[in-house]
């Protein structure tokens, strides 16, 4: 008994020692978010499980909700010629609020059927929906919440979303096909950084960081970065934002940069 009880222990030990050994972490650091290519999804699915690690629950299913629907935004362009889940402007007519209200409930349906298609669980996708806010994902890239009640999330709520969250990605993820037509903007210059800076979102007032430029790096943009204080440039399916001081133009992008590893 005694032999048995210490292999039991030298097997329970072995995972995080040899863990902490070779690569300095600690089994609660490992995530399956890190395996989502999307770079900002992959940053709200962290954050989800940051927030459910440190009890911050209501705070966890809403990063969970936007890191959910930014991918889908994605999946949606694979199929469709339109910007499917983008707000949009809309008319001051008087039936534009009628109109506008049933192009919200369609795009809801296509979020539902895509889902579907690329293997998402319905059954844990309309729970995940019952516990989490709305996420309308804005043309400038930024979102807006919506939550029609407030509810008390508890822990078992919590980690259910960022579960589903993150296993709802990852089978997209690895479902989903290339487009035959890529219809996105093309960059047509490329800029090296020169000084230590952010790619954001958007230049709003409180920007979302999607990564850390690094100096030296290679973008291609969108915009001379003459033209104006920011640049857009791609990064990965992103379209990111950073300052035109930090950046030289280096050469024209000929056609359009290597096919993108988020796929």
């Amino acid at each position: 008994m005694e032999d048995a009880a210490k292999l039991q222990a030298d097997v329970d030990n072995f995972f995080p020692d040899a863990l902490w050994k070779l690569f300095s972490l600690a089994p609660e650091q490992l995530s399956l978010a890190e395996l989502v290519t999307h770079r900002r999804v992959r940053n709200w699915l962290v954050a989800a499980e940051s927030s459910l690690r440190g009890d911050r629950y209501a705070e966890a299913i809403k990063a969970s909700a936007v890191a959910f629907k930014l991918y889908l935004i994605c999946a949606e362009r694979d199929h469709a010629q339109i910007h499917g889940g983008l707000s949009r402007e809309h008319s001051s007519e008087p039936w534009s609020g009628l109109a506008s209200d049933v192009e919200d409930e369609i795009r809801e349906l296509r979020s539902v059927i895509l889902g579907a298609l690329y293997g998402v669980n319905m059954a844990d996708y309309r729970r995940f929906t019952r516990h989490t806010p709305r996420v309308s994902i804005m043309l400038s890239g930024t979102f807006e919440l919506w939550q029609p009640y407030e509810e008390k999330v508890t822990k078992e709520v919590a980690t259910f979303c960022v579960r589903f969250a993150i296993d709802g990605v990852l089978t997209m993820q690895q479902n989903r096909l290339s487009p035959i037509f890529d219809f996105r903007e093309r960059p047509t210059y490329a800029v090296r950084v020169v000084q230590p800076v952010e790619l954001i979102v958007s230049p709003t007032e409180k920007p979302e960081v999607i990564r850390p430029a690094t100096v030296g790096e290679v973008l291609f943009a969108f915009e001379n970065p003459k033209g104006g204080a920011f640049v857009r440039v791609r990064d990965g399916e992103d379209v990111a934002y950073l300052p035109a001081s930090a950046v030289v133009q280096v050469d024209r992008a000929v056609g359009a940069p290597p096919e993108d590893a988020d796929h």
